[in-house]
Protein backbone atom coordinates (compact mmCIF):
# COMPACT_ATOMS: atom_id res chain seq x y z
CA UNK A 1 0.00 0.00 0.00
CA UNK A 2 1.41 3.40 -0.76
CA UNK A 3 1.76 5.58 1.65
CA UNK A 4 -1.54 8.37 2.92
CA UNK A 5 -1.10 11.38 2.17
CA UNK A 6 -3.21 14.70 2.82
CA UNK A 7 -5.90 12.99 0.27
CA UNK A 8 -6.29 9.74 2.32
CA UNK A 9 -6.40 11.52 5.49
CA UNK A 10 -9.34 13.68 4.43
CA UNK A 11 -11.30 10.79 3.29
CA UNK A 12 -10.44 9.44 6.76
CA UNK A 13 -11.88 12.44 8.48
CA UNK A 14 -14.70 11.96 6.73
CA UNK A 15 -15.91 9.10 7.15
CA UNK A 16 -14.94 9.25 10.95
CA UNK A 17 -17.59 12.25 11.12
CA UNK A 18 -20.57 10.15 9.06
CA UNK A 19 -20.13 7.39 11.25
CA UNK A 20 -20.33 9.67 14.36
CA UNK A 21 -23.23 11.46 12.92
CA UNK A 22 -24.50 8.10 12.03
CA UNK A 23 -25.20 8.62 7.87
CA UNK A 24 -24.38 10.72 5.33
CA UNK A 25 -27.48 13.71 5.55
CA UNK A 26 -26.83 13.80 9.49
CA UNK A 27 -22.71 14.66 8.57
CA UNK A 28 -23.64 17.61 6.11
CA UNK A 29 -23.74 19.99 8.31
CA UNK A 30 -20.90 19.12 10.55
CA UNK A 31 -18.50 19.18 7.77
CA UNK A 32 -20.11 21.70 5.12
CA UNK A 33 -20.64 19.03 2.48
CA UNK A 34 -23.54 18.15 0.40
CA UNK A 35 -24.93 14.55 0.53
CA UNK A 36 -23.18 13.91 -2.90
CA UNK A 37 -19.98 15.25 -1.97
CA UNK A 38 -19.38 12.66 1.22
CA UNK A 39 -21.05 9.98 -0.80
CA UNK A 40 -17.90 10.39 -3.61
CA UNK A 41 -15.40 11.39 -0.82
CA UNK A 42 -16.64 7.51 0.79
CA UNK A 43 -16.67 5.61 -2.15
CA UNK A 44 -13.26 7.16 -2.94
CA UNK A 45 -11.91 6.01 0.72
CA UNK A 46 -13.61 2.53 -0.20
CA UNK A 47 -11.79 1.74 -3.48
CA UNK A 48 -8.51 3.40 -1.67
CA UNK A 49 -9.06 0.36 1.13
CA UNK A 50 -10.64 -2.02 -1.42
CA UNK A 51 -13.60 -3.12 0.83
CA UNK A 52 -17.14 -1.78 1.57
CA UNK A 53 -17.46 0.16 4.75
CA UNK A 54 -20.77 0.77 5.18
CA UNK A 55 -24.77 -0.05 4.09
CA UNK A 56 -27.17 2.40 3.19
CA UNK A 57 -31.07 1.47 2.85
CA UNK A 58 -34.63 1.30 4.27
CA UNK A 59 -32.84 -0.02 7.33
CA UNK A 60 -30.63 3.27 7.29
CA UNK A 61 -27.09 3.55 7.84
CA UNK A 62 -25.14 0.44 8.88
CA UNK A 63 -21.23 -0.50 9.46
CA UNK A 64 -20.28 -3.18 7.95
CA UNK A 65 -17.52 -6.00 9.54
CA UNK A 66 -14.80 -4.36 7.97
CA UNK A 67 -16.11 -0.72 8.23
CA UNK A 68 -16.14 -1.43 12.15
CA UNK A 69 -12.31 -2.23 12.16
CA UNK A 70 -11.54 0.62 9.88
CA UNK A 71 -13.31 3.06 11.93
CA UNK A 72 -11.46 1.52 15.35
CA UNK A 73 -8.39 2.35 13.06
CA UNK A 74 -9.43 5.68 12.07
CA UNK A 75 -10.14 6.78 15.56
CA UNK A 76 -6.22 5.55 16.39
CA UNK A 77 -4.71 7.11 13.50
CA UNK A 78 -6.35 10.99 13.86
CA UNK A 79 -5.13 10.62 17.72
CA UNK A 80 -1.92 9.60 16.39
CA UNK A 81 -1.69 12.49 14.32
CA UNK A 82 -3.17 15.24 17.30
CA UNK A 83 -0.05 13.30 19.57
CA UNK A 84 2.16 13.60 16.76
CA UNK A 85 1.74 17.56 16.25
CA UNK A 86 1.79 18.20 20.54
CA UNK A 87 4.90 16.28 21.01
CA UNK A 88 6.85 18.10 18.30
CA UNK A 89 5.39 21.44 19.36
CA UNK A 90 6.69 20.77 22.70
CA UNK A 91 10.26 19.89 21.31
CA UNK A 92 10.42 23.91 20.14
CA UNK A 93 8.77 24.76 23.49
CA UNK A 94 5.54 25.54 21.89
CA UNK A 95 2.13 24.80 22.19
CA UNK A 96 1.37 23.21 19.12
CA UNK A 97 -1.60 20.91 17.65
CA UNK A 98 -5.39 19.94 17.92
CA UNK A 99 -7.38 20.42 20.88
CA UNK A 100 -10.99 19.23 20.90
CA UNK A 101 -13.53 20.38 23.79
CA UNK A 102 -16.82 19.73 24.22
CA UNK A 103 -19.22 22.33 26.36
CA UNK A 104 -22.82 22.28 27.97
CA UNK A 105 -24.87 24.11 25.37
CA UNK A 106 -26.25 28.14 26.18
CA UNK A 107 -23.11 29.18 28.09
CA UNK A 108 -22.54 32.45 26.75
CA UNK A 109 -24.99 34.23 28.50
CA UNK A 110 -23.67 33.21 31.60
CA UNK A 111 -21.48 35.73 33.39
CA UNK A 112 -20.15 32.60 35.74
CA UNK A 113 -18.76 30.71 33.11
CA UNK A 114 -16.25 33.30 31.11
CA UNK A 115 -15.36 30.61 28.67
CA UNK A 116 -14.29 33.65 25.92
CA UNK A 117 -11.53 34.51 28.77
CA UNK A 118 -10.03 30.85 28.92
CA UNK A 119 -9.73 30.93 25.54
CA UNK A 120 -8.22 34.70 24.97
CA UNK A 121 -5.79 33.43 27.66
CA UNK A 122 -4.76 30.26 26.16
CA UNK A 123 -4.09 31.21 22.89
CA UNK A 124 -1.79 34.20 24.45
CA UNK A 125 0.24 31.50 25.36
CA UNK A 126 1.45 31.98 21.65
CA UNK A 127 0.37 28.88 20.97
CA UNK A 128 -0.02 26.85 17.94
CA UNK A 129 -3.06 25.23 18.22
CA UNK A 130 -6.37 24.77 16.49
CA UNK A 131 -9.78 24.57 18.76
CA UNK A 132 -12.39 22.14 17.60
CA UNK A 133 -15.24 23.58 20.22
CA UNK A 134 -18.52 21.30 20.16
CA UNK A 135 -21.91 21.55 21.95
CA UNK A 136 -23.59 18.52 22.36
CA UNK A 137 -25.88 16.78 24.91
CA UNK A 138 -23.79 15.50 28.21
CA UNK A 139 -24.07 11.94 26.93
CA UNK A 140 -22.04 12.44 23.50
CA UNK A 141 -19.64 14.60 25.34
CA UNK A 142 -18.93 11.73 27.54
CA UNK A 143 -19.07 9.41 24.79
CA UNK A 144 -16.70 11.10 22.50
CA UNK A 145 -14.63 11.51 25.68
CA UNK A 146 -13.94 7.72 25.56
CA UNK A 147 -13.50 7.41 22.38
CA UNK A 148 -10.78 9.91 22.02
CA UNK A 149 -12.97 12.18 19.69
CA UNK A 150 -12.16 15.13 22.45
CA UNK A 151 -10.06 16.06 24.58
CA UNK A 152 -11.90 17.84 27.70
CA UNK A 153 -15.63 17.99 27.79
CA UNK A 154 -17.56 20.88 30.27
CA UNK A 155 -20.85 19.93 31.15
CA UNK A 156 -23.34 18.21 32.75
CA UNK A 157 -22.84 14.53 34.17
CA UNK A 158 -26.24 13.19 34.36
CA UNK A 159 -24.36 9.61 35.66
CA UNK A 160 -20.93 9.12 36.11
CA UNK A 161 -18.14 6.93 34.35
CA UNK A 162 -15.45 4.98 35.61
CA UNK A 163 -13.67 5.66 32.79
CA UNK A 164 -13.86 9.36 33.09
CA UNK A 165 -12.52 11.97 35.71
CA UNK A 166 -14.53 14.77 36.80
CA UNK A 167 -13.58 18.19 38.63
CA UNK A 168 -16.70 19.88 39.46
CA UNK A 169 -16.02 23.71 38.28
CA UNK A 170 -19.03 25.67 38.57
CA UNK A 171 -23.03 26.09 38.88
CA UNK A 172 -25.88 27.17 37.34
CA UNK A 173 -28.66 28.48 39.41
CA UNK A 174 -32.35 27.11 37.95
CA UNK A 175 -35.70 28.11 38.21
CA UNK A 176 -39.31 26.96 37.42
CA UNK A 177 -40.63 29.01 34.57
CA UNK A 178 -43.76 29.78 32.54
CA UNK A 179 -44.59 32.00 29.71
CA UNK A 180 -47.41 35.11 30.06
CA UNK A 181 -49.52 32.63 28.11
CA UNK A 182 -49.67 30.50 30.86
CA UNK A 183 -52.69 30.12 33.18
CA UNK A 184 -50.15 30.68 35.93
CA UNK A 185 -48.35 33.91 34.63
CA UNK A 186 -50.95 36.07 36.68
CA UNK A 187 -51.17 34.23 40.12
CA UNK A 188 -49.28 35.34 43.00
CA UNK A 189 -46.87 32.73 44.16
CA UNK A 190 -48.68 33.10 47.57
CA UNK A 191 -52.11 31.49 45.45
CA UNK A 192 -49.97 28.90 44.24
CA UNK A 193 -49.16 25.30 45.65
CA UNK A 194 -46.50 22.13 44.65
CA UNK A 195 -50.11 20.57 43.73
CA UNK A 196 -50.68 23.10 41.75
CA UNK A 197 -47.26 23.65 39.99
CA UNK A 198 -47.36 19.43 39.01
CA UNK A 199 -50.92 19.81 37.23
CA UNK A 200 -49.50 23.03 35.16
CA UNK A 201 -47.55 20.73 31.92
CA UNK A 202 -43.76 19.63 32.87
CA UNK A 203 -41.22 20.20 30.14
CA UNK A 204 -38.88 17.23 31.63
CA UNK A 205 -34.85 17.01 30.12
CA UNK A 206 -34.14 13.77 28.35
CA UNK A 207 -31.08 13.72 29.46
CA UNK A 208 -32.19 13.85 33.16
CA UNK A 209 -35.65 13.01 33.16
CA UNK A 210 -35.73 10.89 36.16
CA UNK A 211 -34.34 13.67 38.16
CA UNK A 212 -36.27 16.17 37.07
CA UNK A 213 -39.18 14.42 37.66
CA UNK A 214 -38.20 13.17 40.89
CA UNK A 215 -37.75 17.04 42.15
CA UNK A 216 -41.12 17.54 41.57
CA UNK A 217 -42.83 14.37 42.54
CA UNK A 218 -44.22 13.35 39.20
CA UNK A 219 -43.99 9.73 37.65
CA UNK A 220 -43.90 11.62 33.33
CA UNK A 221 -43.77 14.76 32.34
CA UNK A 222 -46.11 16.43 29.28
CA UNK A 223 -42.92 17.06 26.68
CA UNK A 224 -39.08 16.02 26.68
CA UNK A 225 -36.45 18.49 25.09
CA UNK A 226 -33.48 17.48 24.56
CA UNK A 227 -31.43 21.09 25.13
CA UNK A 228 -31.98 24.69 26.73
CA UNK A 229 -33.68 26.70 23.67
CA UNK A 230 -36.51 23.55 22.41
CA UNK A 231 -37.32 24.15 26.12
CA UNK A 232 -37.63 27.65 26.33
CA UNK A 233 -39.75 27.11 22.94
CA UNK A 234 -42.40 24.72 24.55
CA UNK A 235 -42.40 26.88 27.66
CA UNK A 236 -42.90 30.48 25.64
CA UNK A 237 -45.83 28.48 23.84
CA UNK A 238 -47.95 29.05 26.59
CA UNK A 239 -48.81 25.25 27.34
CA UNK A 240 -45.80 23.88 29.44
CA UNK A 241 -43.70 24.62 32.39
CA UNK A 242 -40.21 23.69 32.43
CA UNK A 243 -36.70 24.39 33.86
CA UNK A 244 -34.61 27.12 32.67
CA UNK A 245 -30.89 28.47 34.29
CA UNK A 246 -31.48 32.31 35.47
CA UNK A 247 -28.83 33.19 33.29
CA UNK A 248 -30.75 32.24 29.84
CA UNK A 249 -33.72 33.32 31.25
CA UNK A 250 -33.44 36.86 32.11
CA UNK A 251 -33.32 38.06 29.05
CA UNK A 252 -37.38 37.30 28.59
CA UNK A 253 -37.67 37.53 32.06
CA UNK A 254 -36.95 41.47 31.95
CA UNK A 255 -39.02 41.92 28.25
CA UNK A 256 -42.22 40.44 30.77
CA UNK A 257 -42.79 37.37 28.84
CA UNK A 258 -41.75 34.43 31.37
CA UNK A 259 -41.70 34.13 35.34
CA UNK A 260 -40.38 32.26 38.11
CA UNK A 261 -42.64 30.45 39.22
CA UNK A 262 -42.52 29.95 43.48
CA UNK A 263 -38.90 30.72 42.85
CA UNK A 264 -38.21 30.83 47.01
CA UNK A 265 -39.18 26.82 47.08
CA UNK A 266 -38.25 25.58 43.61
CA UNK A 267 -34.43 26.29 44.05
CA UNK A 268 -32.40 24.40 41.78
CA UNK A 269 -28.63 24.11 41.34
CA UNK A 270 -26.80 22.23 38.43
CA UNK A 271 -23.30 21.08 38.79
CA UNK A 272 -20.78 21.29 35.95
CA UNK A 273 -17.65 19.94 35.48
CA UNK A 274 -14.12 19.28 33.79
CA UNK A 275 -14.70 16.08 32.41
CA UNK A 276 -11.58 14.11 31.02
CA UNK A 277 -10.59 10.54 30.38
CA UNK A 278 -8.70 8.72 33.45
CA UNK A 279 -5.40 7.36 33.41
CA UNK A 280 -2.49 8.08 30.96
CA UNK A 281 -0.40 11.02 30.78
CA UNK A 282 -2.32 13.96 29.23
CA UNK A 283 -0.74 16.51 26.34
CA UNK A 284 1.05 19.34 27.14
CA UNK A 285 -1.73 21.47 25.00
CA UNK A 286 -4.66 19.79 27.26
CA UNK A 287 -2.69 20.51 30.26
CA UNK A 288 -2.19 23.85 29.68
CA UNK A 289 -5.87 24.56 29.00
CA UNK A 290 -6.68 23.00 31.81
CA UNK A 291 -4.57 25.00 33.63
CA UNK A 292 -5.99 28.72 32.02
CA UNK A 293 -9.50 26.99 32.54
CA UNK A 294 -9.33 26.65 36.37
CA UNK A 295 -7.23 29.94 36.74
CA UNK A 296 -10.01 31.81 34.81
CA UNK A 297 -12.66 30.37 37.27
CA UNK A 298 -11.29 30.68 39.82
CA UNK A 299 -10.70 34.38 38.93
CA UNK A 300 -14.10 34.82 38.08
CA UNK A 301 -15.33 33.51 41.82
CA UNK A 302 -16.16 29.90 40.61
CA UNK A 303 -14.43 27.11 43.47
CA UNK A 304 -14.98 23.56 43.69
CA UNK A 305 -17.67 22.79 46.60
CA UNK A 306 -17.17 19.75 49.02
CA UNK A 307 -20.02 18.05 47.48
CA UNK A 308 -21.44 17.95 43.73
CA UNK A 309 -25.36 18.69 45.55
CA UNK A 310 -27.33 18.95 42.71
CA UNK A 311 -30.42 20.26 44.05
CA UNK A 312 -30.93 22.67 47.37
CA UNK A 313 -34.07 20.85 48.48
CA UNK A 314 -36.41 17.94 47.20
CA UNK A 315 -40.07 18.31 47.13
CA UNK A 316 -41.98 16.07 48.68
CA UNK A 317 -43.65 13.79 46.64
CA UNK A 318 -47.51 13.70 47.13
CA UNK A 319 -49.07 10.54 49.81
Amino acid sequence: MRPLTNIDLRLVYVFLRVVECGGFTAAQSELGLSAPTISTHMASLEKRLGCKLCDRGRMGFRLTSKGEIVYEAAQRLIAAIHQFRSETGALRGRLAGDLFVGVHDNTVTDANAPFHRVIKRFMGRDAEVHIHLKIDLPQVLERKLLDGSLHVAIGLAPMTMPALEYERLYHEDVRLYCSKDHPYFNVPNEDLTIEDIRTAGIVSRGYWKERDLDYLGLEDSAATVWDMETQLILIRSGHYVGLLPIHYAQRWVEKGELRALLPDELRFETPLFIITRRGGEKSLVLTKFLEDLREVFAEAGQSARPQAENLQRKVRKPA
